[in-house]
């Protein structure tokens, strides 16, 4: 179990890193949290934490994924639009 903690921690930061380690509103480096302006296509609850992490990943590469501290997080709604429709909304 250790080993599967450790990467499941090591895999979050890099994704973390990636989407530069800050929130994307107000700069915060604390708290930070994954959000998906546009939606998702699963349900969070339902996998394990090393599937989330590949989820999150495809979402990033598919630029349906940001940074953002909890309590922005928590108040900024997600962006206009649908996953579905992110290719066409995108600039």
């Amino acid at each position: 179990m250790h080993g599967r903690v450790t990467a499941y921690k090591m895999r979050r930061n890099e994704l973390i890193l990636q989407l530069g380690a800050r929130c994307e509103i107000c700069g915060s480096e604390e708290n930070l949290e994954f959000d998906h302006p546009y939606g998702r296509d699963w349900v969070a609850r339902k996998q394990n934490r090393l599937h989330r992490l590949r989820l999150y990943a495809r979402d990033y590469a598919a630029g349906n994924l940001r940074l953002l501290c909890g309590p922005c997080n928590k108040t900024h709604p997600p962006l206009f639009g649908d996953f579905d429709d992110l290719e066409e909304t995108r600039p």
